[in-house]
């Protein structure tokens, strides 16, 4: 991730990968979600908010994810939920 110029690139990739890689004990999404929100915040960018209407496609794009290890479909989900 250090190689990577955009902090909102940076944040998303950061959360794709610390859910995908299940870094926390416990809370993998919520404490992905919060570091990312950290880092977009840290760099002067609004936070990513995933509206309840589209959890559903939220939890698409994770499957996509767990399924086929490549994060394309949550990463342009996600920057599609910034406020």
């Amino acid at each position: 991730m250090e190689t990577e110029d955009d902090p909102r690139r940076r944040a998303l990739v950061y959360f794709a990968s610390a859910v995908w890689r299940q870094l926390y004990f416990d809370g993998n999404r919520r404490t992905a979600r919060l570091m990312t929100t950290g880092e977009l915040m840290s760099s002067g960018f609004d936070i990513v908010s995933v509206p309840c209407n589209r959890l559903l496609e939220h939890d698409i794009a994770l499957d996509a994810l767990f399924e086929s290890d490549d994060a394309t479909d949550l990463l342009r989900f996600l920057g599609t939920c910034t406020l």
